[in-house]
Protein backbone atom coordinates (compact mmCIF):
# COMPACT_ATOMS: atom_id res chain seq x y z
CA UNK A 1 0.00 0.00 0.00
CA UNK A 2 1.12 3.78 -0.74
CA UNK A 3 1.52 6.16 0.98
CA UNK A 4 -1.22 8.87 1.03
CA UNK A 5 -3.68 11.23 3.11
CA UNK A 6 -7.22 12.75 1.94
CA UNK A 7 -8.81 16.07 3.76
CA UNK A 8 -12.50 15.77 2.97
CA UNK A 9 -15.25 18.23 4.84
CA UNK A 10 -18.84 16.17 4.28
CA UNK A 11 -22.13 17.02 4.87
CA UNK A 12 -23.85 13.86 7.27
CA UNK A 13 -27.49 12.98 6.53
CA UNK A 14 -29.80 14.46 9.58
CA UNK A 15 -31.24 11.25 9.87
CA UNK A 16 -28.38 9.79 11.73
CA UNK A 17 -27.41 6.83 12.12
CA UNK A 18 -28.32 5.82 8.17
CA UNK A 19 -30.86 3.47 7.53
CA UNK A 20 -28.56 1.36 5.78
CA UNK A 21 -25.20 0.76 4.43
CA UNK A 22 -24.11 3.80 2.49
CA UNK A 23 -21.62 5.00 0.39
CA UNK A 24 -20.23 8.06 1.52
CA UNK A 25 -16.95 8.98 -0.40
CA UNK A 26 -15.06 6.85 -3.02
CA UNK A 27 -11.45 8.35 -4.41
CA UNK A 28 -9.59 6.71 -7.01
CA UNK A 29 -5.52 7.32 -5.63
CA UNK A 30 -4.72 5.55 -8.61
CA UNK A 31 -5.32 3.23 -11.76
CA UNK A 32 -5.39 -0.06 -8.60
CA UNK A 33 -6.15 2.36 -5.75
CA UNK A 34 -9.65 3.09 -3.92
CA UNK A 35 -10.07 4.93 -1.09
CA UNK A 36 -13.49 4.45 -0.05
CA UNK A 37 -16.03 5.73 3.21
CA UNK A 38 -18.77 3.79 3.81
CA UNK A 39 -21.73 4.69 6.70
CA UNK A 40 -23.09 1.70 9.26
CA UNK A 41 -26.24 1.60 10.18
CA UNK A 42 -25.15 1.51 13.82
CA UNK A 43 -23.46 5.02 13.40
CA UNK A 44 -20.03 3.97 13.18
CA UNK A 45 -17.90 4.37 9.54
CA UNK A 46 -15.89 2.41 7.71
CA UNK A 47 -12.63 3.35 5.56
CA UNK A 48 -11.31 1.13 3.16
CA UNK A 49 -8.00 1.96 1.42
CA UNK A 50 -6.49 -0.04 -0.90
CA UNK A 51 -8.26 -3.10 0.69
CA UNK A 52 -7.58 -2.56 3.98
CA UNK A 53 -10.23 -1.57 6.47
CA UNK A 54 -10.74 -0.15 9.14
CA UNK A 55 -14.47 0.63 11.72
CA UNK A 56 -14.25 3.56 13.56
CA UNK A 57 -16.44 4.06 17.17
CA UNK A 58 -20.45 5.36 17.07
CA UNK A 59 -20.23 8.78 15.53
CA UNK A 60 -22.82 11.31 17.14
CA UNK A 61 -23.46 14.81 16.28
CA UNK A 62 -24.42 17.27 18.55
CA UNK A 63 -25.73 20.85 16.40
CA UNK A 64 -24.72 20.46 12.55
CA UNK A 65 -23.73 17.21 10.67
CA UNK A 66 -20.80 18.00 9.22
CA UNK A 67 -17.47 17.25 9.97
CA UNK A 68 -13.54 17.48 9.01
CA UNK A 69 -12.72 13.96 8.04
CA UNK A 70 -8.52 12.66 7.50
CA UNK A 71 -6.92 9.66 6.47
CA UNK A 72 -3.67 8.94 6.59
CA UNK A 73 -1.94 5.70 5.40
CA UNK A 74 2.04 5.18 5.49
CA UNK A 75 3.52 1.47 5.27
CA UNK A 76 6.85 3.01 6.23
CA UNK A 77 6.10 4.80 9.44
CA UNK A 78 3.25 1.40 10.24
CA UNK A 79 0.69 3.37 10.12
CA UNK A 80 -1.67 1.23 8.14
CA UNK A 81 -4.84 3.42 8.54
CA UNK A 82 -5.14 6.88 10.89
CA UNK A 83 -8.24 8.37 10.85
CA UNK A 84 -9.40 12.14 12.28
CA UNK A 85 -12.60 13.84 12.89
CA UNK A 86 -12.41 17.77 13.69
CA UNK A 87 -8.39 16.91 14.57
CA UNK A 88 -9.58 14.43 17.17
CA UNK A 89 -8.02 10.50 16.78
CA UNK A 90 -10.44 8.30 16.95
CA UNK A 91 -9.78 4.47 15.81
CA UNK A 92 -12.13 1.19 16.26
CA UNK A 93 -10.83 0.21 19.65
CA UNK A 94 -12.50 2.90 21.54
CA UNK A 95 -15.94 1.75 22.26
CA UNK A 96 -16.91 5.19 23.61
CA UNK A 97 -19.10 7.47 21.57
CA UNK A 98 -17.38 10.05 19.77
CA UNK A 99 -19.01 13.38 19.68
CA UNK A 100 -18.79 15.57 16.91
CA UNK A 101 -20.13 19.38 17.94
CA UNK A 102 -20.11 21.37 14.63
CA UNK A 103 -21.52 24.83 14.03
CA UNK A 104 -24.93 25.01 13.20
CA UNK A 105 -25.30 27.42 9.79
CA UNK A 106 -26.77 30.39 9.42
CA UNK A 107 -30.13 31.06 7.24
CA UNK A 108 -29.92 35.26 6.85
CA UNK A 109 -31.16 35.80 3.23
CA UNK A 110 -29.41 38.25 0.67
CA UNK A 111 -32.71 39.71 0.81
CA UNK A 112 -31.80 41.59 4.20
CA UNK A 113 -29.11 43.30 3.23
CA UNK A 114 -28.82 46.69 1.72
CA UNK A 115 -29.12 47.55 -2.05
CA UNK A 116 -26.06 49.40 -1.85
CA UNK A 117 -24.11 46.92 -0.30
CA UNK A 118 -25.17 44.88 -2.42
CA UNK A 119 -23.95 47.09 -5.85
CA UNK A 120 -20.77 48.19 -3.84
CA UNK A 121 -20.01 44.66 -3.64
CA UNK A 122 -21.32 43.56 -7.09
CA UNK A 123 -19.99 46.63 -8.92
CA UNK A 124 -17.18 45.22 -10.66
CA UNK A 125 -18.81 42.55 -11.96
CA UNK A 126 -21.97 44.81 -12.95
CA UNK A 127 -19.63 47.33 -14.82
CA UNK A 128 -18.16 44.46 -17.04
CA UNK A 129 -21.91 43.66 -17.94
CA UNK A 130 -22.48 46.74 -18.53
CA UNK A 131 -19.65 47.46 -21.02
CA UNK A 132 -20.57 44.50 -22.96
CA UNK A 133 -24.55 44.39 -22.46
CA UNK A 134 -26.09 47.52 -21.46
CA UNK A 135 -27.10 48.95 -25.20
CA UNK A 136 -28.48 46.25 -27.56
CA UNK A 137 -27.50 45.23 -30.45
CA UNK A 138 -28.64 47.70 -33.45
CA UNK A 139 -26.87 45.72 -36.58
CA UNK A 140 -27.62 42.09 -37.00
CA UNK A 141 -24.80 39.91 -38.86
CA UNK A 142 -25.59 39.06 -42.31
CA UNK A 143 -28.78 36.84 -43.32
CA UNK A 144 -29.99 37.71 -39.89
CA UNK A 145 -32.32 39.60 -37.72
CA UNK A 146 -32.41 41.12 -34.54
CA UNK A 147 -34.27 39.30 -31.36
CA UNK A 148 -35.98 42.52 -29.39
CA UNK A 149 -35.34 42.38 -25.78
CA UNK A 150 -39.00 40.52 -24.97
CA UNK A 151 -37.97 37.59 -27.42
CA UNK A 152 -34.25 37.05 -25.68
CA UNK A 153 -36.62 37.45 -21.93
CA UNK A 154 -38.78 34.57 -23.23
CA UNK A 155 -35.71 32.17 -24.43
CA UNK A 156 -34.34 33.00 -20.77
CA UNK A 157 -37.62 32.16 -19.46
CA UNK A 158 -37.67 28.78 -21.39
CA UNK A 159 -33.86 27.76 -20.46
CA UNK A 160 -35.00 28.31 -16.71
CA UNK A 161 -38.20 26.18 -16.87
CA UNK A 162 -36.11 23.65 -18.95
CA UNK A 163 -33.24 23.03 -16.07
CA UNK A 164 -36.15 22.79 -13.86
CA UNK A 165 -37.44 20.39 -15.83
CA UNK A 166 -34.60 18.71 -15.64
CA UNK A 167 -33.85 18.88 -12.46
CA UNK A 168 -37.46 17.77 -11.29
CA UNK A 169 -37.57 14.47 -14.01
CA UNK A 170 -33.99 13.62 -14.08
CA UNK A 171 -31.63 14.43 -10.74
CA UNK A 172 -31.69 10.95 -10.03
CA UNK A 173 -30.35 9.57 -13.63
CA UNK A 174 -27.12 11.40 -13.63
CA UNK A 175 -25.91 10.41 -17.21
CA UNK A 176 -29.33 12.20 -18.72
CA UNK A 177 -29.41 15.13 -16.36
CA UNK A 178 -26.23 15.96 -17.01
CA UNK A 179 -26.34 15.52 -20.63
CA UNK A 180 -29.03 17.80 -20.90
CA UNK A 181 -28.42 20.73 -18.12
CA UNK A 182 -24.65 21.26 -19.54
CA UNK A 183 -25.36 22.61 -22.83
CA UNK A 184 -27.80 24.93 -21.50
CA UNK A 185 -25.39 26.23 -18.40
CA UNK A 186 -22.90 26.73 -21.17
CA UNK A 187 -25.81 29.08 -22.80
CA UNK A 188 -26.40 30.97 -20.47
CA UNK A 189 -23.31 31.43 -18.43
CA UNK A 190 -19.69 30.82 -20.26
CA UNK A 191 -17.85 33.99 -21.29
CA UNK A 192 -14.81 33.99 -22.85
CA UNK A 193 -11.51 35.29 -21.27
CA UNK A 194 -10.16 36.37 -24.57
CA UNK A 195 -10.48 35.49 -28.54
CA UNK A 196 -9.59 32.16 -27.48
CA UNK A 197 -11.43 29.19 -26.56
CA UNK A 198 -15.21 30.19 -26.75
CA UNK A 199 -14.24 33.49 -28.18
CA UNK A 200 -18.40 33.84 -29.73
CA UNK A 201 -20.27 32.78 -26.86
CA UNK A 202 -22.71 35.33 -25.50
CA UNK A 203 -24.55 34.20 -22.48
CA UNK A 204 -27.94 34.88 -22.11
CA UNK A 205 -28.25 35.04 -18.62
CA UNK A 206 -25.56 37.61 -18.53
CA UNK A 207 -26.40 39.49 -21.35
CA UNK A 208 -29.60 40.07 -19.82
CA UNK A 209 -28.55 40.96 -16.37
CA UNK A 210 -26.55 43.82 -18.39
CA UNK A 211 -28.97 44.91 -19.73
CA UNK A 212 -31.00 45.43 -16.80
CA UNK A 213 -28.26 46.86 -15.16
CA UNK A 214 -28.76 44.42 -11.95
CA UNK A 215 -26.43 42.38 -9.57
CA UNK A 216 -25.86 38.62 -8.69
CA UNK A 217 -25.52 38.83 -5.46
CA UNK A 218 -24.72 35.20 -4.04
CA UNK A 219 -23.10 33.89 -0.78
CA UNK A 220 -19.99 31.34 -1.01
CA UNK A 221 -16.37 31.32 0.66
CA UNK A 222 -13.70 33.41 -1.12
CA UNK A 223 -10.51 32.51 -2.16
CA UNK A 224 -11.00 29.00 -0.61
CA UNK A 225 -8.37 27.22 -3.27
CA UNK A 226 -5.63 30.32 -2.61
CA UNK A 227 -6.09 29.61 0.84
CA UNK A 228 -5.20 25.82 0.27
CA UNK A 229 -2.17 27.02 -2.02
CA UNK A 230 -0.89 28.86 0.58
CA UNK A 231 -1.45 26.68 3.64
CA UNK A 232 1.58 24.16 4.19
CA UNK A 233 -0.23 21.01 4.73
CA UNK A 234 -1.40 21.04 1.10
CA UNK A 235 1.88 22.25 -0.83
CA UNK A 236 2.45 17.96 -1.93
CA UNK A 237 -1.23 17.33 -3.07
CA UNK A 238 -1.92 15.69 -5.50
CA UNK A 239 -5.63 17.08 -5.85
CA UNK A 240 -7.42 19.81 -4.39
CA UNK A 241 -11.27 19.87 -5.11
CA UNK A 242 -13.49 22.53 -3.20
CA UNK A 243 -16.87 22.26 -2.37
CA UNK A 244 -18.06 25.98 -2.80
CA UNK A 245 -21.74 25.98 -3.39
CA UNK A 246 -23.37 28.95 -4.19
CA UNK A 247 -26.45 30.24 -1.85
CA UNK A 248 -28.71 33.69 -1.63
CA UNK A 249 -28.80 32.81 2.05
CA UNK A 250 -25.65 33.25 3.78
CA UNK A 251 -24.75 28.97 5.66
CA UNK A 252 -21.56 30.07 7.58
CA UNK A 253 -19.82 32.77 9.21
CA UNK A 254 -17.04 33.36 6.71
CA UNK A 255 -18.88 33.23 3.47
CA UNK A 256 -19.29 36.12 1.88
CA UNK A 257 -21.04 38.27 -0.60
CA UNK A 258 -20.12 37.79 -4.06
CA UNK A 259 -21.89 38.55 -7.40
CA UNK A 260 -22.45 35.34 -9.07
CA UNK A 261 -20.48 36.02 -11.85
CA UNK A 262 -17.10 36.39 -9.57
CA UNK A 263 -17.97 33.20 -7.81
CA UNK A 264 -18.01 31.52 -11.47
CA UNK A 265 -14.73 32.48 -12.40
CA UNK A 266 -12.79 31.24 -8.90
CA UNK A 267 -10.66 28.22 -8.86
CA UNK A 268 -12.35 25.50 -7.83
CA UNK A 269 -10.00 22.25 -8.39
CA UNK A 270 -6.49 22.20 -8.27
CA UNK A 271 -4.24 19.14 -10.27
CA UNK A 272 -0.80 18.51 -9.39
CA UNK A 273 -0.84 15.20 -10.33
CA UNK A 274 2.01 15.83 -13.52
CA UNK A 275 4.60 18.40 -13.68
CA UNK A 276 2.53 21.25 -14.47
CA UNK A 277 0.62 22.63 -11.79
CA UNK A 278 -3.45 23.21 -13.51
CA UNK A 279 -6.30 25.23 -11.76
CA UNK A 280 -10.20 25.11 -12.62
CA UNK A 281 -12.67 27.56 -12.52
CA UNK A 282 -16.46 26.82 -12.22
CA UNK A 283 -16.82 28.39 -15.72
CA UNK A 284 -14.07 25.79 -17.16
CA UNK A 285 -16.45 22.79 -15.80
CA UNK A 286 -19.44 24.05 -17.48
CA UNK A 287 -17.26 24.69 -20.63
CA UNK A 288 -15.55 21.61 -21.11
CA UNK A 289 -18.11 19.29 -19.63
CA UNK A 290 -20.35 20.76 -22.70
CA UNK A 291 -18.31 20.62 -25.35
CA UNK A 292 -16.85 16.86 -24.32
CA UNK A 293 -19.13 15.08 -22.21
CA UNK A 294 -22.96 16.60 -23.54
CA UNK A 295 -25.79 16.41 -25.64
CA UNK A 296 -24.00 19.88 -26.83
CA UNK A 297 -20.94 17.54 -28.32
CA UNK A 298 -19.65 14.32 -27.51
CA UNK A 299 -16.03 14.17 -27.88
CA UNK A 300 -13.89 10.70 -28.10
CA UNK A 301 -11.59 11.96 -24.96
CA UNK A 302 -12.24 13.62 -22.20
CA UNK A 303 -10.10 16.49 -20.12
CA UNK A 304 -8.27 14.45 -17.21
CA UNK A 305 -9.91 16.96 -14.49
CA UNK A 306 -13.48 16.02 -15.92
CA UNK A 307 -12.93 12.33 -15.49
CA UNK A 308 -11.65 12.35 -12.22
CA UNK A 309 -14.40 14.63 -11.19
CA UNK A 310 -16.70 11.47 -12.82
CA UNK A 311 -14.96 8.85 -10.91
CA UNK A 312 -15.00 10.18 -7.29
CA UNK A 313 -18.19 9.81 -5.43
CA UNK A 314 -19.78 11.53 -2.37
CA UNK A 315 -22.65 10.47 -0.97
CA UNK A 316 -23.14 7.85 -4.16
CA UNK A 317 -23.42 10.85 -6.06
CA UNK A 318 -20.20 11.79 -8.39
CA UNK A 319 -18.22 15.28 -7.69
CA UNK A 320 -18.83 16.00 -11.32
CA UNK A 321 -23.01 15.70 -10.75
CA UNK A 322 -22.80 17.26 -7.70
CA UNK A 323 -21.16 20.52 -9.12
CA UNK A 324 -22.69 20.95 -11.87
CA UNK A 325 -26.43 20.47 -10.11
CA UNK A 326 -24.95 23.34 -7.87
CA UNK A 327 -24.66 26.49 -10.74
CA UNK A 328 -28.23 24.24 -11.42
CA UNK A 329 -29.70 25.45 -8.76
CA UNK A 330 -28.42 28.92 -8.25
CA UNK A 331 -28.94 29.54 -11.75
CA UNK A 332 -32.58 28.99 -11.82
CA UNK A 333 -33.15 31.01 -8.53
CA UNK A 334 -31.14 33.69 -9.76
CA UNK A 335 -32.86 33.18 -13.51
CA UNK A 336 -36.51 33.78 -11.64
CA UNK A 337 -35.16 37.18 -10.22
CA UNK A 338 -33.92 38.26 -13.35
CA UNK A 339 -36.95 36.97 -15.52
CA UNK A 340 -39.77 38.66 -12.91
CA UNK A 341 -37.49 42.35 -13.23
CA UNK A 342 -36.97 42.19 -17.11
CA UNK A 343 -41.46 41.50 -16.94
CA UNK A 344 -42.19 44.25 -14.41
CA UNK A 345 -39.80 47.51 -16.02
Amino acid sequence: MKTGTIFLVTNFPQQWPVQEPTLIAKQLIDENSIFEILANVNGTLTFNVCGINLTTQIIAFKNAHRALVSCIWNDEKQIPIEVNFNSIRINEFNDQQFIIDSKPELTKDSSEIPIKEIKKTCLPWMEWRKHRYSSMKTEPKEGRVLKSLDIQVQELEEAIESLKHLQNTFSQKHNLYLQNVLPILRSLLFWPDSKGRGSRYNPLLLRITGYLKLPLPIFAFKDRIKDLKNNQLFKEAKSIKTFNFPSTIIKHDNEKLMDFQEWLDMEVIIDNSTNKLSTYRWKDIIFDGANASSSAHFDDDLPKFIDELKNNFSWEKSMFFEYVQSVVLITIELGEKIILAANTK
